[in-house]
C-alpha cells in the first residue's frame, strides 16, 4: 500500500515525489516540506492538490490545529479501525425509505430523513451519502454525516446500494466497483425530484471509489457541485498486491477462510459480538456482513451460465480465489488483474487536477479517525471539515453548476502504509450462485442393492422407473429358508383378495374358447383411452397383481359371485358377454381414525391409498398437541433444495418473491404440471414443511415454485405494504404469471394455515375462471374470529408472542418505508407489537381499509368463501389444531359442495402431522395423502382431454364412414 502516496503525490496531484527507500527518509522529506508550507496547515497533516490555494483558506481553522488521536485507541491502526466500527455511537435518525426501481429491473434504496420533504424548501442543498463496503444508513460513520449536515439546514439522502442496509434484491445482481449504472440513476432520479437544489456526494471506502469514478467517467456528474472522498482505496491492484505480503496474508486468509466458511453455515442472521470474538479482524466483520447479504438472496443466483467456477469461489482461502470464481466472470472480464485495473479510482483523477485537494492525517486506520472534541465515541475528525468544505462549496454556488467538479479527498495516512485493510473486489460481485456444499441432484437414478442381480440391454432406460430396487430384498425368516417351502406356503397360505370379475368368452380361430375376466364396473367408471393390463396366469395370480396394482378398484369382503348365461349363438366370432349385472365398484373405505366427508366424497375417495390405514400418530411426540406443534417447528428436517430466485413485481410497485427449483427449466418439458406452494403466516420457503411437499412432487416430476409474500423468505419489500390474509391480488398475479409461462401445462396449489385461508379465498373469488385445475388447502384456519379468540387463551399465547416477534422483525427491517405514511397507522405499536392482533389494528386493518381488527378477521375468513369453490378441493385439519381450531371448519359447506373434500385427523397440531413412515423427523403425513389427490386429478385431467379430443374427431369422420 505504500506505493499510493508516491503516486498520487506525484502522477495526480503535481507534487513533489516521496521515494519510499527508508522511513527516516520519508519523515525526512515531508518534515522538510512542511516547514516551507506551515503556513497553510499543521506539520501533522500532509495537504496536496492543485486546488490547495483555493480550499485550504475555508479550512484553515482545522487545518491549524494538530492532529491529536484519542489515547489508546488511536496508539494503534488496528486498534481504532476495531473500535471505530464496533463502539462508535450511532445516532438516533428517523429514516423514510424510496425504493428505486432500476433500468435493469433492479432495485436500490434511498433513506431519506423524514419529515424533511415538508420541512425544507425545495432548493435547500442536497448531500448524496455512499456508505463503503456492504454499508448503509445503519452505519456509525454515515449517520454522525448525516447529522450534521441535516443541522445545517441540508436535505440528506444515503445510497444503499443492492442488497446492502436491506435495500431489495430483485435481480441476480449485486453492486460493484466497477459499476457505476445504479449511482448514475440515484443522481438522475434525485435531481429531477429537485430540479432547483445543487447536489454534492460524500463517500466512504468503497463508495469513494465509486464516487470518484463516477465523477470522472459519466457525463452525468456535472450534475454534482462537489464531493468528498474518505478513505478511498484508490487503486485496487496495490491494494491486492498488499494483500500477499507480510502480515497482510493474515488479513487475506482470513477473510478466504471465512469466504468459505460463511457461504456453508450462516444465511441471514449474523452476530457482531461473535465475529469480533472469533476473528478479531475488523475486516472479517466486515466481509461476514456483505456475505450475509449474498447469502440472503443466494435463490435468485442459480442457474447462471458462464465461466463461473463456484467450488472455486465457495471453498476460496484468499480473496483472489473468489474474485477468479465470480466477480471478473460477472462483470465480463477476462482476468482478475483486469477487473482490478479497469476499478481503479486513480485513473480518472487527472495531472495537476485544479479541483483537487488530498488531506492525510498521521493516524486514522480505516474508517477510524478516533480524534477530535467528539472522541472516541463520538463522530469521526473529519465529519467538521468534510461540512465546512461543502458549506463553503454551497455559499459560492450559483444557480447553474459548473463545468468542473471540486473534489475533497480525506485519506488517513494508512491508507497508504501497511498494514491498510483494502476493499479488494471480492466484495463487488454482481452475480452469485449457490454455494452449499453438498446440492442433491433430484433427478440422480437410484442404483440396484447389491443383493439383486440387474442386467439387461435396457438397464440404463428402464431403471429409473424403479424406486425399490435401491432396497436390499429382505426374504421373510423361516419361510423363506427353503425354495420348496417359499414355494409351497405362497402357493397354499398367501391371501387372495376378493375381486368382482365380469367373464367375456372370446373365440378363437381355431373354434376354441378363452376367456377374458374384466373388473366388473371398468366399463362405466373408466375412459376408453385408460391404459390396460393383461394378466397371463392363474386367477389367483391376477388377483393377488390387481390388489398391487389397481387398488382404486379393490373391493372388500363378502365376495358376491356374478351370475352368467350363455349366448345362443355357438358359432359367434364376437364377443360373447357371461354376466347379466355388473355391479358399480365399491370404494375402499376410511379408517375410523379418520373423519372423511364432503360432496366430492365418492369422486376423489378412489385417489388415495393409504386412507384406510389407521392413523398412528408417533409416541411421546404426538402425546400432545402442543409438543407436535413444537417439535415439529424445531426439530423436523429440513430437506437441501436448489433454488432459484424470481422477483416479481406486482401493479402496485410492490414485490413478490417466487422460488423455483434450479435445473427444472431444462430438465423438465414445459407441459409437466405445476405446483404453487403457499406458506403459513410469515413463511417462506426455507420451511421445512414447505420443502419435505416440494420434494415429494418434484420426484413424480412435477414443476414446484414457493409463493414468499412481501418481507417472507427474505423477499423484498419495496411499497410500505406487507401481504394480508384479505389481499388476493398478489396470488392473482402469481398465477397468472406462471400459467403465462408454462401455458400446456396443468397448475395446482398447496396452502398451508394462513397461506391456505387465502388459497380457499382465491379459489371462491375466480370460481369458474380459475387458472387453477385443482387445490389443497391443510390447517387452514377458515375463521379468522374463532382463530383469534383461541389466540388469547392457555398455552396458545406462546404462540402468538412467536408469530407476532416473527412480524416484528420483519417489520423492523423495512421499517424506513413506512416513515411519514398518511392515515391512521401506529407505526410504533406495530414495532413493538406483542400479538399478532396488536400488529394487525397498528397496521394491516388500516393498510386493507377496514375499521377494525375485527371486521378484518370477518371478511377475511375463508369459511364463507367454500360454497363458491368450483375448482376441486381437498381440505386437511387435525382435531387438535391449537390454531386453526375444530370448531371452525365449516364442515356443513363442504358436506354440500360437490367439489370439496374434507379429512380431520384425531391428531396433528398445526403443521406437525407427525406420524406415518417418515415420522418423527420426516415428511408430515399429510404429504403422500396430498400427493395421491393431485396425481389422481393429473390422471383425470389427461384422460378427459385425451377422451374429449377423441370424440370430436370421430364426430368430424363419421359423415365419411357412413357413406
Amino acid at each position: 500500500m505504500a506505493k499510493v502516496a508516491p503516486q498520487l503525490t506525484q502522477s495526480l496531484l503535481a507534487n513533489p515525489p516521496i521515494r519510499r527507500q527508508s522511513r527516516v527518509r520519508v519523515r525526512a522529506t515531508m518534515a522538510t516540506t512542511k516547514a516551507d508550507q506551515f503556513k497553510d496547515h499543521h506539520p501533522s497533516l500532509e495537504v496536496l492538490g492543485g486546488a490547495r490555494d483555493s480550499f485550504c483558506p475555508v479550512i484553515k481553522t482545522h487545518l491549524d490545529r494538530p492532529y491529536n488521536p484519542f489515547p489508546v485507541f488511536g496508539s494503534n491502526r488496528h486498534l481504532e479501525t476495531i473500535f471505530a466500527a464496533f463502539f462508535r455511537n450511532i445516532p438516533d435518525v428517523r429514516l423514510k425509505r424510496e425504493c428505486l426501481r432500476t433500468q435493469d429491473d433492479g432495485t436500490v434504496a434511498l433513506d431519506w430523513v423524514s419529515g424533511d420533504a415538508g420541512n425544507l424548501p425545495g432548493n435547500s442543498p442536497i448531500l448524496l451519502l455512499l456508505p463503503g463496503l456492504s454499508g448503509g444508513s445503519d452505519d456509525a460513520y454515515v449517520r454522525h454525516m448525516l447529522v450534521r449536515a441535516r443541522n445545517k439546514g441540508w436535505r440528506v439522502v444515503v445510497f444503499n446500494s443492492r442488497g446492502c442496509a436491506d435495500s431489495p434484491v430483485t435481480t441476480p445482481q449485486m453492486y460493484s466497483a466497477s459499476f457505476l449504472g445504479d449511482l448514475d440513476e440515484v443522481v438522475k432520479h434525485v435531481g429531477s425530484r429537485y430540479p432547483k437544489a445543487n447536489l454534492y456526494g460524500v463517500g466512504w471506502s468503497m463508495g469513494a471509489n465509486i464516487l470518484v469514478q463516477y465523477l470522472g467517467k459519466e457525463p452525468g456528474s456535472r450534475r454534482f457541485s462537489g464531493a468528498a472522498s474518505l478513505c478511498n482505496p484508490f487503486d485496487l491492484v496495490m491494494s491486492d498486491e498488499d494483500l500477499c505480503k507480510g502480515f497482510n496474508r493474515i488479513y487475506n486468509r482470513s477473510l478466504g477462510k471465512a469466504l468459505s466458511g460463511i457461504l456453508k453455515k450462516y444465511c441471514s442472521i449474523f452476530n457482531h459480538l461473535d465475529c469480533f470474538l472469533n476473528t478479531i479482524f475488523v475486516g472479517i466483520f466486515i466481509f461476514m456482513r456483505f456475505h450475509i447479504i449474498l447469502c440472503r438472496h443466494l435463490l435468485l443466483f442459480e442457474d447462471i451460465g458462464g465461466e463461473y467456477n463456484i467450488p472455486l469461489a465457495a471453498n476460496a482461502n484468499i480473496i483472489r480465489d473468489y474474485d477468479e470464481g465470480l466477480t471478473r466472470v460477472s462483470f465480463g472480464f477476462k482476468s482478475v488483474d483486469e477487473y482490478l485495473q479497469n476499478s481503479c479510482s486513480a485513473n480518472y483523477i487527472k495531472h495537476a487536477n485544479p479541483n483537487c485537494l488530498l488531506i492525510v492525517t498521521p493516524k486514522g486506520g480505516h474508517l477510524g479517525w478516533v480524534a477530535g472534541e467528539n472522541a472516541p465515541t463520538g463522530c469521526p475528525w473529519t465529519d467538521p471539515m468534510v461540512m465546512d468544505f461543502l458549506q463553503h462549496l454551497e455559499n459560492e454556488k450559483s444557480g447553474t453548476p459548473q463545468d468542473a467538479t471540486n473534489l475533497l479527498h480525506h485519506a488517513s495516512k494508512h491508507l497508504f502504509f501497511t498494514p491498510y485493510i483494502p476493499i479488494t473486489p471480492f466484495f463487488n460481485s454482481t452475480t452469485v450462485t449457490r454455494y452449499t456444499a453438498i446440492a442433491a441432484t433430484m433427478s440422480a437414478t437410484p442404483q440396484p442393492h447389491c443383493s439383486i442381480h440387474v442386467s439387461g440391454g435396457a438397464l440404463d432406460s428402464f431403471l429409473p422407473a424403479f424406486n425399490t430396487l435401491d432396497r436390499p430384498y429382505d426374504s421373510y425368516p423361516l419361510v423363506c429358508s427353503n425354495n420348496h417351502l417359499e414355494t409351497i406356503f405362497a402357493f397354499f397360505f398367501r391371501s387372495t383378495p376378493d375381486v368382482r370379475f365380469q367373464r367375456e368368452c372370446l373365440r378363437t380361430k381355431d373354434n376354441d374358447t378363452v376367456t377374458l375376466d374384466w373388473v366388473a364396473g371398468d366399463d362405466r367408471s373408466l375412459f376408453p383411452n385408460s391404459p390396460t393390463l393383461i394378466f397371463l396366469g392363474n386367477i389367483a395370480m391376477a388377483k393377488v397383481s390387481i390388489a398391487g396394482l389397481a387398488t382404486n378398484r379393490l373391493f372388500f369382503p363378502p365376495y358376491i359371485p356374478l351370475a352368467s348365461s350363455q349366448t345362443t349363438n355357438p358359432f359367434s366370432t364376437t364377443v360373447t358377454r357371461y354376466t347379466t349385472m355388473a355391479a358399480t365398484p365399491l370404494n375402499p373405505q376410511p379408517h375410523p381414525s379418520l373423519h372423511v366427508s364432503g360432496g366430492a366424497l365418492d369422486s376423489f375417495l378412489p385417489a388415495f391409498k393409504t386412507l384406510d390405514h389407521p392413523y398412528d400418530s408417533y409416541p411421546l411426540v404426538a402425546s400432545n398437541r402442543h409438543i407436535e406443534t413444537i417439535f415439529a417447528s424445531k426439530f423436523r428436517s429440513v430437506p437441501d433444495v436448489r433454488f432459484r430466485r424470481e422477483c416479481l413485481r406486482t401493479k402496485d410497485n410492490g414485490t413478490v418473491a417466487l422460488d423455483w427449483v434450479a435445473g427444472d427449466d431444462r430438465s423438465l418439458s414445459p407441459n409437466s404440471p405445476t405446483l404453487i406452494l403457499l406458506p403459513g403466516l410469515t413463511g417462506g420457503s426455507g420451511d421445512s414443511y414447505v420443502r419435505h411437499m416440494l420434494l415429494r412432487a418434484r420426484r413424480k416430476g412435477w414443476r414446484v415454485v414457493v409463493f414468499n409474500s412481501r418481507g417472507c423468505g427474505n423477499s423484498p419489500v419495496t411499497t410500505p405494504q406487507f401481504y394480508s390474509a384479505s389481499f388476493l391480488g398478489d396470488i392473482g398475479q402469481v398465477v397468472a404469471h406462471v400459467s403465462s409461462r408454462y401455458p400446456d401445462a396443468n397448475l395446482y396449489a398447496a396452502g398451508w394455515s394462513l397461506g391456505a385461508n387465502i388459497l380457499v379465498r382465491y379459489l371462491a373469488q375466480e370460481s369458474d375462471s380459475c387458472l387453477l385445475s385443482g387445490a389443497v388447502s391443510l390447517c387452514n384456519p377458515f375463521n379468522l374470529v374463532i382463530a383469534d379468540e383461541d389466540f388469547h387463551k392457555g398455552f396458545n399465547i406462546v404462540y402468538d408472542r412467536a408469530l407476532s416477534a416473527s412480524l416484528r422483525r420483519i417489520f423492523s427491517r423495512h421499517a424506513p418505508l413506512f416513515e411519514e405514511i398518511n392515515g391512521d397507522y401506529n407505526i410504533p405499536a406495530a414495532a413493538n407489537c406483542k400479538s399478532v392482533r396488536e400488529f394487525d389494528e397498528a397496521l394491516t386493518r388500516v393498510s386493507f381499509g377496514f375499521k377494525s381488527v375485527d371486521e378484518y378477521y370477518q371478511k377475511s375468513s375463508s369459511s364463507d368463501s367454500i360454497k363458491n369453490v368450483t375448482t376441486p378441493l381437498l381440505c386437511i385439519q387435525a382435531a387438535n389444531d391449537p390454531i386453526a381450531p375444530a370448531r371452525g371448519i365449516p364442515c356443513e359447506d363442504i358436506r354440500e359442495n360437490s367439489n370439496c373434500m374434507l379429512i380431520v385427523t384425531p391428531e396433528g397440531g398445526h403443521l406437525g402431522w407427525i406420524a406415518g413412515n417418515e415420522a418423527p423427523f420426516g415428511a408430515p403425513w399429510t404429504d403422500p395423502v396430498v400427493m395421491d389427490f393431485l396425481e389422481h386429478l393429473v390422471r383425470t385431467k389427461s384422460i378427459s382431454v385425451s377422451y374429449s379430443s377423441k370424440s370430436k374427431e370421430n364426430k368430424h369422420t363419421l359423415p365419411t364412414s357412413v357413406k
